[in-house]
Parts: structure tokens; C-alpha cells; sequence
């Protein structure tokens, strides 16, 4: 049974990507995801099967709680893979990512506000020695932290095109999409779900655009991305480990 790492809905895989996994079921959580499976990653329609992930099942529905924590979680992009260590931190991916944690107006307002943002940086840029910004409420996790609870429990998440997306979208926790890169990021990897087609996820494309959402997210005043959750969710009941046992247990008969 495979239950997935990550989740189809933002960015592109390859065209045979499920064909080469050994499974007898694949999950799906949609009917949406499963077409992303069978007909665009070369999964057997046969074994693909909506019962929803067994990890979603950890995840709180309806929390409705004050928002304290804000978790920032940027993916890597493919064609910085040739850049040495002084093109990488003049590059537009890390400029983008320095120019919001460095803002001293999203650092005053977290502060006056009791809000901590974590920030996950990918390990390849671990090196640029962000934990030298003078940062009192943006804390770095290190490679080594479990992003586990971190995921499960943030309130509000900030990112650009990461799986994590879903654990959000799950139970109506925010989503912010910092999309400073989304013409070269859909010309060369690729997306199934551009956020920017529906006026009521919240996107942006500069720094200090995303500064701006991020307190108004805070505030209240930014939505939440239903739509993506109605497309992309037949069930959030937090019973997707007892549809894939009962299918387990039809499939050992």
C-alpha cells in the first residue's frame, strides 16, 4: 500500500512516476488526485483507490484558535543545483526568502503580537548562515528538527509550491503562497493546480506584498483556501486509516 510522502496537486512529477512503484493500492485522497495519478503519473487506474491519508488522521479539525505560530516552508528549485556558494546567495530564490525574514515591520508586528514564525530552510542553503539575522520571533529550525508537530500545529503556513500545502488546506488552517518565481517555476517544473486562478487564495509576489498578507492573514482580514479543499478532499473525517484497513481486509479475502 502506498500511502505517499507528499501529495499530487502542486507540483509536476514525471509521466511515469507511480509505474515504476512496486503497490497493489495507491491512495488517493479525490477524485482530482486520483485523474493526477492514473492519467498524468502513469499509476494503474486499477490501483488507485479515495480512502485519504492515514497521516491526515493526527491533524485537528476545526481549530479556530488565535494565531500564534506562522510556519515558513519554501521548496528548492531544480536549476540552483549548479550554482556555487556566492551565486546561490545572490540568486533570486534566496534574495526573495532573506528580504521577508529580514523586514523589520513583520519582525516589530511578531512581536508586538506574540506570533513566532519558524523558518525551514532547505538544507542546501543551511550554509548561508541565516541564524546571523537579528531575528527575535523568526527562529530557524535546523535540519535536524522533526517538522511533524511543526506541521501539524502551526497556524498559518507560508509557502510556494510544497505538499505541506495540504496538511493546511486539510482542516481550514491558512495557506500564504509566496509565488516570486511562478512563470519560471511553471515553465520548468511545472504545477496540476495554479493558485493564482482562483481570486479568493491568498498569493503574492514580492517581500514586501507577502509582509503585508501575512499581518492581514493574522489580523483575520485574509480568507482561507476552501477551494482547494472541496476540490482536492472527498473526505475529512479523520477516518482515512480505517478506509484503507477495511480495503486491506477486502483485498485479503
Amino acid at each position: 500500500v502506498n500511502v505517499n510522502h507528499g501529495f499530487e496537486g502542486l507540483k509536476k512529477l514525471p509521466l511515469d512516476y507511480y509505474a515504476n512503484i512496486d503497490a497493489d493500492v495507491h491512495c488517493a485522497s479525490s477524485e482530482q488526485e486520483k485523474t493526477i495519478k492514473v492519467a498524468l503519473c502513469g499509476a494503474p487506474i486499477n490501483k488507485v483507490y479515495i480512502t485519504g491519508y492515514p497521516r491526515f488522521d493526527k491533524i485537528s479539525l476545526g481549530t479556530g484558535k488565535k494565531i500564534k505560530t506562522i510556519l515558513f516552508f519554501p521548496t528548492w528549485r531544480p536549476w540552483l543545483e549548479s550554482l556555487d556558494k556566492n551565486e546561490l546567495k545572490q540568486s533570486h530564490y534566496v534574495r526573495s526568502i532573506f528580504d521577508f525574514i529580514s523586514d523589520n515591520i513583520l519582525n516589530e508586528y511578531l512581536v508586538n503580537n506574540g506570533i513566532t514564525l519558524l523558518y525551514k530552510p532547505h538544507h542546501k542553503i543551511k550554509h548561508l548562515e541565516l541564524d546571523s539575522l537579528p531575528l527575535s520571533n523568526i527562529k530557524i529550525l535546523n535540519e535536524n528538527d522533526d517538522l511533524t508537530d511543526f506541521i501539524r500545529n502551526a497556524d498559518v503556513l507560508i509557502t510556494d509550491y510544497s505538499s505541506v500545502t495540504w496538511d493546511f488546506v486539510y482542516n481550514d488552517r491558512k495557506v500564504l503562497f509566496y509565488l516570486f518565481d511562478i512563470e519560471r517555476y511553471v515553465e520548468q517544473q511545472g504545477l496540476y493546480y495554479d493558485v493564482r486562478v482562483a481570486k479568493e487564495i491568498n498569493n503574492c509576489r514580492t517581500a514586501q506584498e507577502l509582509v503585508e498578507l501575512t499581518i492581514k492573514s493574522c489580523d483575520g482580514y485574509a480568507g482561507y483556501s476552501k477551494i482547494m479543499a472541496n476540490d482536492f478532499f472527498k473526505f475529512r473525517d479523520n477516518k482515512n486509516c480505517e478506509r484503507i484497513l477495511a480495503l486491506i481486509r477486502e483485498k485479503q479475502k
